[in-house]
């Protein structure tokens, strides 16, 4: 993965509600990268430490890829 589709991996886990720094590194060490976050379902989400039912229904169902998009386009430009 190339350093700008993993800035906006990053910034779409920013973006989702309940996932701090904490839980951010917790889903990392698991998951093994942002790209696999977002590919996992919400059993194997909720197998890491701090990551309810709740908080991985919100990673499954989030639609923030495209928003961290129109982020990094803001910051290039600006």
């Amino acid at each position: 993965m190339n350093d700008a589709e993993n800035l906006k991996y990053q910034i779409a886990l920013a973006l989702i509600p309940g996932i701090g720094c904490v839980n951010a590194k917790n889903l990392i060490a698991v998951m093994g990268g942002f790209k696999e976050i977002f590919g996992a379902n919400e059993k194997s989400l909720t197998k890491v430490p701090g990551i309810g039912a709740i908080t991985a229904k919100k990673i499954v169902e989030s639609d923030v890829l495209p928003r961290a998009a129109e982020e990094i386009e803001f910051m290039v430009k600006n």
